[in-house]
């Protein structure tokens, strides 16, 4: 090949990426200024609350236990992660406040950050319970993982519902509570298969569903998010929750 066609393709194929580096560039810009148009046209509708940052946010994420509880195997082979792998968040981008169903949420997209670990950028939402709780987390987890980790005491509540049992793994400080909030109605509700759903945490009276969810300023989005939240709320007792 000679020395001209070695130039003409090297310098083609660096135009053609900037080209696209560039056109990218303008589409995520674009496809960001619509979002957020979206987002503020549903909040004017609803009498939601916008705000672009709102670092106050972040208080709410760092201020709880994220781990929930940890087992025996953890504390041996991973006794300083509390520290080292815990995110604590930063900055607070497109915070959406106010009721849906009667509840009160928050949904924000968080930039996080761990002293060991890769940074991270993502949504949370919230949605508040009539009272504080005790951390929970109820997470779906394979059949043959459940069972194992609950012959050899990994901390995993079983409710005393076989099918709900093998196909989640609850870890709680109070195995009490977690029992009550996960009543037949919930654990039914559970069991049926949710697009999506992998599980949710309980922490500081906050619910938040696990559900992959990476857009939460497109509003259709958002209200199937906060739909499901109170879907689970909504089948808890009232009772459990402390005043």
């Amino acid at each position: 090949m000679s020395l001209l066609w070695i130039l003409v393709l090297g310098i083609g194929g660096t135009l053609l990426f900037v080209g696209g580096m560039i056109w990218l560039f303008v589409w995520l810009n674009r496809n960001d200024k619509k979002l957020a148009a979206l987002l503020q046209a549903e909040c004017a509708r609803r009498g939601w609350t916008y705000a672009a940052p709102d670092d106050s946010v972040c208080a709410q994420y760092n201020d709880g236990d994220r781990f929930v509880v940890r087992n025996w195997g953890e504390r041996i082979l991973q006794p300083m992660a509390p520290i080292t792998h815990r995110y604590w968040a930063s900055r607070a981008r497109h915070v959406v406040t106010g009721w849906h169903r009667g509840r009160p949420f928050v949904a924000a997209r968080l930039a996080l950050s761990a002293i060991e670990g890769e940074a991270a950028d993502r949504p949370v939402i919230w949605v508040y319970a009539p009272g504080t709780s005790p951390a929970l987390e109820v997470a779906r987890v394979a059949k043959m993982e459940s069972r194992i980790n609950a012959a050899i005491g990994q901390g995993d509540i079983t409710v005393g519902d076989p099918e709900f049992d093998d196909a989640y793994q609850v870890r709680s400080g109070d195995p009490d509570f977690a029992r009550a909030v996960l009543n037949p109605v919930v654990t039914a509700y559970l069991k049926t298969g949710l697009r999506n759903f992998q599980g949710y945490t309980l922490i500081n009276g906050r619910l938040t569903v696990q559900d992959w969810l990476n857009e939460h300023r497109d509003p259709e989005k958002l209200l199937a998010a906060l739909d499901q939240r109170c879907d689970v709320l909504d089948r808890i007792s009232p009772s459990v929750w402390a005043k």
